[in-house]
């Protein structure tokens, strides 16, 4: 029942996130393939088309395996991780070569303020006191701290196998 109740959230916050999110504001970045000359002139009426798709279902999963975490422990938990966990996600796209790129370099940090700063405003807000959660802070600050030294390493590693080229080859 759990698995079934994953994956019902993960399509819910995937088709969410793509239709209303995540496509629109790719739309309006300019983030759209570009159709080659050869194959079927039937391509050319897709182009413009976002390419960060695989993005939608990364947050969706993300979000419904953080959120199946908390509905099976503490369910009072589990909206505030769905947003926070596809909030967190977003800052780790890069179209460069490397996968260790400024701009992954810098999400894990990004990401870390926006996991305090959600789980804060969300502790905030289920207990009725924004001073308390204060102290919760530090917890998250290791936390996060740890997933950024644990991204950076396997970042590093994964990139001097090519891990990167390695993918576009194979869904070429």
């Amino acid at each position: 029942m759990e698995m079934i109740a994953a994956c019902v959230l993960s399509f819910a916050v995937t088709a969410v996130l793509g239709r209303w999110i995540i496509l629109p504001a790719l739309r309006r970045l300019k983030a759209g393939q570009e159709i080659r000359d050869v194959g079927p002139k039937w391509h050319a009426s897709k182009a413009g088309t976002p390419t960060m798709g695989g993005l939608m279902f990364i947050a969706g999963i993300a979000a419904a395996m953080g959120g199946m975490a908390d509905i099976l422990t503490v369910p009072v938990w589990a909206p505030a991780t769905v947003v926070i966990k596809m909030l967190i996600v977003l800052p780790f796209t890069c179209k460069e070569g490397r996968i260790p790129c400024p701009r992954n370099i810098a999400a894990p940090f990004l990401a870390a303020v926006v996991s305090a700063a959600g789980y804060y405003l969300a502790e905030g807000i289920l207990f009725g006191s924004f001073a308390a959660p204060l102290a919760s802070l530090a917890g998250s600050a290791v936390q996060s701290g740890g997933s950024a030294v644990i991204f950076l390493a396997l970042a590093a590693a994964l990139d001097k196998m090519h891990m990167k080229n390695l993918a576009k080859q194979i869904l070429k």
